[in-house]
């Protein structure tokens, strides 16, 4: 038993020598890493492509947002050259977000590049992946990966009123019709509607709204001007089937109104629309009364695969 126990404390002994020494080579390792990322920002900083490019292996690639791949050291090089040239005031930050080790001579980094192409400018923040390998007693870089880019999109905010997409007619009502459309605009940031009346064949007035979504209030608001010169805003809710919009507009004539108007889906093709809680300058207004609008059939919206994951 004696015995026994002795194999056992020297067992645990000898692993946990072995442990403390994987742990100081790694933290010494790491520390290396962390040297030619600073080389890599101090020579960025410097705009000295040569020394930068030392930095890698000669068998190195780059993969930039885009897909775009550069291989090789002297590749590598000749792109900072030109990029020096193109930006003789660049600067570059990294963040570096984690680190491991996938082997004894092979290290992940996870970072973020803040890059600045001129003093003043809008600094670029790219996420990447690097590999570093060891060579004898030197970490350098083997490969990078920049995640792939995406504009900026405000769909997953607005996507409940997609619905809105398409041409719709309501029906007759005191002898007035309503036509809209309703689309996207570019990266799906807001949805823009053209609103028309009309009275017969002859136009009454038409109103063009966009619809958003607001970062600081953290709802969705429209703003909404029309033909007379009029102009509003509203803030949109959802309950349900329904978007309840409080809304104000002021008319050419400086007087405010306010109303809450209410959007129903009611299926695919049909929607309604009322308002109530009418006033202008406080005083009270008479309510619009329910009406249903109609699709075109030629305009049912398909979701965009790539915007709804």
């Amino acid at each position: 038993m004696k015995i026994n126990t002795a194999i056992v404390s020297l067992l645990v002994l000898t692993l946990t020598l072995a442990s403390f020494a994987q742990e100081a080579r790694e933290t010494e390792d790491q520390a290396k890493i962390r040297g030619t990322i600073e080389a890599y920002v101090d020579s960025f900083n410097d705009r000295n492509a040569k020394k930068l490019a030392s930095t890698w292996v000669d068998d190195c690639n780059y993969v930039d947002m885009t897909g775009r791949m550069v291989s090789g050291r002297e590749n590598i090089q000749a792109e900072y050259e030109d990029y020096f040239q193109m930006h003789p005031e660049a600067s570059m930050e990294i963040t570096v977000l984690s680190m491991s080790f996938a082997s004894d001579d092979v290290a992940i980094e996870d970072g973020i590049r803040l890059v600045n192409d001129m003093p003043d400018s809008e600094p670029r923040s790219i996420r990447y992946t690097a590999i570093h390998v060891r060579d004898n007693d030197k970490w350098q870089v083997k490969s990078v990966r920049d995640a792939m880019a995406f504009e900026p999109t405000n769909y997953q905010h607005l996507r409940g009123l997609e619905w809105l997409v398409g041409e719709w007619t309501d029906q007759e009502s005191d002898g007035v019709t309503m036509h809209s459309s309703c689309n996207w605009s570019e990266n799906r940031n807001f949805l823009i509607r053209n609103i028309t009346s009309f009275s017969g064949e002859k136009r009454v007035i038409s109103a063009t709204q966009w619809i958003g979504w607001d970062p600081v209030k953290k709802k969705i608001r429209s703003w909404l001007f029309d033909s007379n010169g009029g102009y509003g805003e509203g803030n949109w809710k959802r309950e349900g089937n329904k978007w309840i919009v409080e809304a104000k507009t002021v008319l050419p004539s400086e007087k405010l109104v306010r109303e809450n108007y209410i959007l129903t889906l009611v299926d695919a093709n049909r929607m309604t629309f009322e308002s109530i809680d009418r006033t202008i300058d406080g005083d009270p207004l008479p309510n619009v009364k329910e009406t249903v609008s109609y699709r075109a059939q030629e305009s049912i919206p398909q979701p965009d695969a790539d915007q709804t994951r």
